[in-house]
């Protein structure tokens, strides 16, 4: 799956009430704005202001359970994430997928379950958190037991990956999985290599730009609750393998220099 989203596919009339407006043929996928309308910027391409996302639909579910993949894709912040009432920083995805599910527990209902994706700011367990989880950093978010007493820094979140230092600059981001080990790049250079026992729910439904806001079924049940990034997001991949280190160091050199040259 490749959206570069550096040109103006999207109809941007269209909102998460209307049409399906710009398709995919090759992976037949779908993708469309949600929450609400997406500025697209000359250069840059669609701005991402901290409520809005892309949703991309696909027909068949995006990797999960302990399935192998890998996301490449160029992000430009224009802003830090923001503090939240704790003194932690709220996360700003760049993307997740998975499920939201309603669960019955001790505090009401949780908000995700066994999700993936990639976000930059703080973790958010209910344990005592040890240092290595502290500091606002780029983190892979991989999985959420269901009740909030399930939610420690041992099964929610992963240690601190690496830093963004410079705001409107673009950095190539990666991540694989192979169902034991998760690796992380920085614009080609491995910056994380570790094993995890991980596991992400069945899901048609895709976000660039922000959090998982669907349930199980694909039912739209949150709105602008936040967690979205404020920047651009551009030559988005996926892939249904592990990519190696030399393919994902190619890869991302590749990207840069699209990015310098336009």
């Amino acid at each position: 799956m490749y959206f570069p989203l550096e040109t103006n596919l999207i109809n941007l009339v269209s909102n998460v009430e209307g049409k399906i407006s710009s398709r995919n043929v090759a992976c037949n996928t779908n993708i469309f704005p949600y929450v609400e309308q997406m500025e697209f910027i000359k250069e840059k391409g669609y701005r991402f202001n901290g409520r809005n996302m892309l949703s991309v639909h696909a027909r068949n579910p995006f990797p999960y359970d302990k399935d192998a993949r890998t996301f490449v894709f160029a992000v430009c912040p224009t802003e830090r994430p923001a503090s939240n009432p704790s003194g932690r920083l709220n996360p700003m995805f760049f993307f997740a997928y998975g499920q939201r599910k309603t669960h019955e527990c001790n505090d009401g209902y949780s908000n995700h379950d066994k999700s993936f994706g990639v976000f930059w700011g703080d973790p958010g367990p209910n344990d005592g958190i040890d240092s290595k989880y502290l500091g606002g950093s780029v983190r892979v978010f991989f999985y959420c037991e269901h009740c909030a007493q399930d939610r420690t820094s041992n099964n929610c979140d992963t240690v601190k990956l690496c830093d963004i230092e410079e705001l409107n600059k673009w950095h190539v981001f990666a991540v694989s999985y192979n169902g034991s080990k998760i690796k992380f790049y920085k614009n080609g250079t491995i910056v994380h290599d570790q094993e995890y026992n991980i596991s992400t729910s069945k899901s048609v439904y895709l976000n660039i730009g922000g959090f998982v806001h669907h349930d199980e079924d694909g039912a739209i049940i949150a709105r602008g609750i936040g967690y979205s990034m404020n920047g651009f997001i551009r030559e988005f991949m996926m892939f249904r393998d592990e990519l190696s280190g030399d393919k994902i160091q190619k890869l991302s050199n590749n990207i840069s220099v699209l990015l310098t040259t336009g």
